[in-house]
């Protein structure tokens, strides 16, 4: 085992019992980067006593370390005798990060799963906004998050949003200025703000004080045959949105269209209902007669 490990591929250090690096092959030289040491240098602390843990119990111990952008799963070996252990590591950075996004996509789906159960909950339509869209910033790591309302004459209304000055919202975005949202309706596509250029900034739609934003995403709510408006987020921090985000994002905007789509509908059925209503009212009743009476 142990010429195994030390003629390993991957990064391998042997620390001696007194706590010393004694050897590393040129693989483990990252692994002494990370450990920020060098051969003929005492290990440090953390690795001493996982070191020592494993030299007493006789048992190989794993462990993970990160390096910068890059994980590592580290085992602790300890080598007969007591004269020491050998360290060896495998990269899973690949793993960790299929790990992270599969960790993400599951708190996607289940903040998407509370927003359709608040959809059949909730009858208003701007409260139900007022839940949503914070749930939508917080999954995204965002600062900001809005609907934009096409209005009848091609303006904008910035209807509801989180983030937002107060007196923001509500406010009516000039077709002229919201070209950025105006594309979107004309799309069946999430629009990244990065591939924008500068002309489709905030400031250009008449909002100030937001000059930090340097990122964004705006899809379609509703369909291009019928556009509700434009659901969008917009970051300070995140210098650029992933394809992912945006799908996250398409997703929650699929749930309020249909939301629209439904509330249509019953609004629809009850006008019907109420038609036929007023219809019948003026009619008189039925007369009933009993067996033998009248003529």
């Amino acid at each position: 085992m142990r010429e195994f490990l030390l003629n390993s591929p991957g990064p391998v250090l042997k620390i001696g019992k007194e706590g010393t690096i004694l050897y590393a092959n040129k693989a483990g030289e990252v692994l002494l980067e990370v450990l920020r040491s060098q051969v003929g240098e005492r290990a440090p602390a953390e690795i001493l006593k996982t070191a020592r843990r494993v030299t007493f119990r006789k048992k190989p111990v794993q462990i993970e370390l990160k390096a910068g952008e890059k994980f590592y799963s580290v085992t602790f070996t300890p080598l007969p005798a007591c004269k020491g252990t050998v360290i060896s590591a495998s990269e899973i950075t690949s793993f960790k990060q299929t790990e992270k996004e599969l960790f993400l996509r599951k708190k996607e789906y289940e903040v998407l799963s509370h927003i359709a159960g608040l959809s059949l909950k909730i009858p208003d339509f701007q409260v139900l906004l007022e839940e949503t869209l914070p749930l939508l910033a917080a999954s995204l790591g965002v600062e900001y998050c809005s609907v934009l309302k096409l209005l009848p004459d091609g303006n904008f209304l910035l209807e509801r949003g989180t983030g937002w000055k107060p007196e923001d919202i509500g406010r009516i975005i000039k077709k002229d200025s919201s070209s950025r949202a105006g594309y979107t309706v004309l799309s069946s596509w999430p629009i990244l703000l990065e591939k924008l250029d500068r002309k489709n900034s905030i400031s250009m739609l008449g909002l100030e004080g937001y000059q930090d934003v340097i990122s964004g995403i705006s899809v379609l709510i509703g369909s291009i045959e019928k556009p509700y408006g434009t659901l969008t987020v917009h970051s300070t921090k995140k210098e650029r949105l992933t394809k992912e985000d945006a799908r996250f994002l398409n997703a929650a905007a699929i749930i309020l269209s249909l939301t629209i789509e439904r509330k249509q509908v019953e609004a629809a059925l009850q006008n019907k209902v109420y038609f036929l209503e007023t219809l019948l009212d003026p009619i008189p009743a039925p007369v009933l007669y009993k067996d033998g009476a009248g003529s």
